[in-house]
């Protein structure tokens, strides 16, 4: 029962628990109190952040609520939907049917900066093909932000130097924390760089193989990138932002 929907039927009240809830802290109740984007990006991040991996339980429960009438929505998380319910509902079923446009997640971190060469250079192939891109260092970002972001992307590109035979470890930190959350109909490319041997980039596809994600492809260099490797990470950007285009 800790997940359990109530329904009002005298009021047309919905108490769904955490569905349609937000981290967000407020004196405000409604929805119609507080800024409109700032309570939708929340109430995404929530979503992408927790409920993700429950998306296709979460679409049918969508599909039984259409045979109610809702006048309010009080999670137990956040603001109370009392405007316009319906269009938290309309949210949850375009993120839990892994709705997604042409747009590409670039998240990586770097040792010596040979990694974000090959990031940044990524990042403008997939540019160039009028692509949208967002490129995310880990040690300077929030992985929930990113997790956000990820929500309605096409493609997540992940890159990590070596070290040790392994992924640096924020990377590896992150790779764990999405497999987990089962992002449905991405993508996935890997790029990173090494100077002994390698091992990051292998790494990295042996755990997206596991969970029967489709790889696009991988990119990995020594040491720091040539001219020619340069190249060769633009077009990589390139033919991936092509194949998003094709999906």
């Amino acid at each position: 029962p800790d997940s359990m929907f109530t329904y009002i039927i005298e009021d047309e009240i919905l108490m769904p628990n955490d569905a349609f809830g937000q981290h967000l802290a407020t004196s405000e109740r409604f929805d119609d109190e507080v800024n409109e984007s700032i309570l939708m990006e929340e109430a995404a991040k929530y979503y992408a952040n927790i409920l993700m991996p429950f998306s296709d339980l979460i679409l049918r429960k969508i599909q039984e609520l259409s045979n109610i009438k809702i006048k309010i929505i009080a999670p137990s998380h956040g603001i109370i939907w009392r405007s316009n319910p319906m269009k938290i509902i309309s949210a949850y079923r375009k993120w839990s049917e892994g709705f997604s446009k042409n747009k590409a997640v670039i998240v990586y971190d770097t040792m010596w900066g040979s990694t974000e060469i090959m990031a940044r250079t990524i990042a403008e192939g997939i540019i160039n093909q009028e692509v949208e891109v967002k490129l995310f260092k880990l040690r300077d970002s929030d992985v929930t932000d990113i997790v956000t972001e990820i929500l309605d992307t096409k493609a997540i590109i992940v890159g990590s130097p070596t070290i040790n035979n392994s992924m640096f470890p924020s990377v590896s930190s992150f790779m764990n924390y999405i497999i987990g959350l089962k992002p449905k109909g991405k993508i996935w490319a890997f790029f990173g760089s090494y100077g002994w041997g390698g091992g990051a980039v292998n790494q990295m596809m042996e755990m997206v193989k596991k969970n029967n994600f489709k790889i696009y492809g991988s990119l990995e260099i020594k040491y720091v990138p040539t001219i020619k490797e340069i190249q060769d990470c633009f077009n990589f950007g390139k033919n991936i932002a092509n194949e998003i285009k094709g999906l």
